[in-house]
């Protein structure tokens, strides 16, 4: 009824932040640029304290955007990207168990105009997540979808012995490629970049990992870049239907 469907506007208003419960994780998504703010592992602590927090495994740099924000690559150079998007979640919140599966669909606008969907789609025992990227009124010469990952670097010495574990990971043609945050550069324009085949690509510390796949290896790229405190991975598909799809694992 109309009372409801005006509860339901007021509950999903500007700066919603949508909550996801399932057995293995806690998840926080929010409406302006439809962004990961947070994923916690239910089973995994933060220190080897039994009272401390479960381990948060999104972590991004001062000041700079969450994961899994979307950019749109034209033939001619121009890009459109959601940062400024703000997101009309379907709803409010997700409580997921066993094999459950639920769908958040995250309507929005683009700064041109085009309508963009972000649908991601959880299950309750398992920690891979569904992202699929919508956006058909874009023009054709739009070809590529982006989708990144960011993740800050704590400073450390060398005389860490995790230093080494830490920071991008790549398969790329079947081969393991790690680069840590000193080796790339320090701008998204100077990215060093990776050709086709990208089976998937993240950040990796000693023993955690959150990682992109897309649904095309053989024909996506990634780019790797440094960024103040942190590092920054990008994958590019391409646009099929309108749209693309990717594979989000964290954990």
């Amino acid at each position: 009824d109309a009372d409801q469907a005006s509860e339901t506007r007021q509950a999903l208003a500007p700066g919603t932040v949508v909550a996801i419960e399932t057995e293995l994780y806690s998840a926080r998504v929010i409406s302006a640029g439809g962004r990961l703010v947070s994923l916690k592992l239910k089973r995994f602590l933060t220190t080897i304290d039994p009272s401390s927090e479960p381990l948060e495994m999104v972590e991004t740099p001062p000041g700079a955007a969450p994961p899994l924000g979307l950019r749109f690559l034209a033939d001619d150079g121009k890009v459109e990207d959601d940062t400024t998007v703000e997101y009309t979640p379907d709803q409010a919140q997700i409580d997921l168990s066993g094999p459950d599966i639920a769908t958040l669909i995250l309507r929005g606008t683009l700064p041109s105009g085009g309508a963009i969907e972000k649908v991601l789609t959880f299950t309750g025992n398992a920690y891979p997540i569904t992202l699929e990227a919508r956006a058909p009124t874009l023009p054709a010469r739009f070809t590529y979808i982006g989708v990144g990952w960011r993740r800050h670097v704590i400073a450390t010495n060398s005389k860490d012995p995790d230093t080494r574990y830490r920071g991008a990971v790549l398969l790329q043609n079947d081969k393991l490629v790690h680069e840590t945050p000193a080796a790339v550069p320090g701008t998204a324009d100077a990215a060093k970049r990776f050709d086709p085949p990208i089976g998937w690509a993240g950040y990796a510390d000693h023993y955690f990992l959150a990682a992109l796949a897309p649904d095309d290896p053989a024909k996506t790229a990634a780019a790797v870049s440094g960024e103040r405190d942190g590092v920054q991975i990008l994958l590019s598909t391409p646009r099929n239907d309108g749209g693309a799809r990717f594979t989000v694992y964290v954990g």
